[in-house]
């Protein structure tokens, strides 16, 4: 993998996963895509072959992440319900962080033609795979069917809200989705009493009583190592500035963030450009430049966002983050 490619992929499955949740799959282009990374055609046929290489690339990024939070869910429960629940409701949480990759994921790989269909299936028996393999013992001897049933069914109920209930919190279905999980293998007051706990369970969550007692996974974007560097102070600054007050000029950025030197200024925004961190509009003759985050700035800020003990989405987790752009 050529040193381009550690910044080039991400930004441009992030940028993928934008413009199909915007525009539908059907009317995503390479070119939007590339547009929105702010990165020539070029870059992205470095990275990958087509529009559909690309989207079954971000697929399996969102599949990655999904079994992460099963394995976690899992690690941290003492029955196979407590390990449902926590998934359920990580899951949840997460697709709530990460809209564009959610709506991709669950809605737009319809139209992606047989192969994503291929992958979705594939991703279902896997998924499947990983909750049974962590099943001490399986609820009254469930066999892979009914439990490729129960996902599909998850997926199902999922994709509907994300159609028509934008509203809505998704960690509103988590009572729902509890009890398509369990009523295959529970009896039906069983089932009701797991529905309660785990409306609870969301109820406790949104007020911030509860938390996750694990971390979310880490999403398809890579933070560019200049960010980590704890004298990296002024370059997340002018990001959280960027952030706050698009469209701002070399001056206004300086002037925000206590840089005084217009070459100071001038080298760090072009570093930060350079990185596809932020994207300029061109003034004209005697005018001023304007910076806003590009799509991939956006990502990575969101990425970085989390305090300690509380994610993105404003659910709490029981991990601890550093907040890089906060310093």
């Amino acid at each position: 993998m050529s040193r381009d490619s550690h910044w080039q992929r991400p930004r441009l499955l992030a940028a993928m996963a934008y413009v199909v949740a915007e525009e539908g799959f059907s009317n995503t282009t390479v070119s939007r895509v590339c547009a929105r990374a702010n990165l020539p055609r070029r870059s992205f046929y470095i990275e990958f072959e087509s529009r559909e290489d690309c989207f079954l690339a971000l697929m399996e990024e969102g599949l990655r992440s999904t079994v992460e939070l099963i394995s976690a869910a899992f690690g941290a429960a003492e029955t196979w319900q407590e390990g449902i629940r926590q998934a359920l409701a990580a899951l949840l949480v997460f697709f709530e962080s990460e809209p564009a990759l959610a709506r991709s994921l669950i809605v737009e790989f319809l139209a992606a033609g047989a192969e994503a269909l291929e992958f979705r299936e594939r991703g279902l028996l896997a998924l499947t795979d990983s909750i049974l393999r962590r099943w001490e013992t399986s609820p009254r001897g469930a066999q892979p069917l009914p439990p490729m049933t129960v996902m599909s069914s998850v997926h199902g109920v999922i994709q509907r809200h994300l159609i028509s209930n934008k509203d809505k919190p998704l960690l509103s279905l988590l009572g729902q989705l509890m009890g398509v999980v369990t009523a295959p293998y529970l009896r039906p007051h069983e089932v009701a009493a797991e529905v309660e706990l785990a409306d609870d369970y969301a109820q406790e969550l949104q007020n911030g009583s509860r938390v996750i007692p694990f971390g979310l996974p880490s999403s398809a974007v890579e933070i560019p190592s200049t960010l980590l560097d704890p004298r990296s102070k002024r370059a997340r600054s002018v990001l959280r500035y960027s952030g706050a007050h698009p469209g701002s000029s070399n001056r206004q950025v300086g002037s925000g963030v206590g840089i005084s030197c217009r070459t100071q200024v001038s080298s760090l925004l072009s570093r930060l450009e350079g990185l596809g961190l932020l994207a300029k509009t061109s003034a004209a003759p005697g005018g001023a430049n304007a910076w806003s985050l590009s799509s991939y700035g956006e990502e990575v800020t969101k990425a970085v966002r989390c305090r300690r003990g509380r994610s993105s989405t404003g659910y709490a987790t029981g991990t601890r983050s550093i907040t890089y752009l906060t310093s």
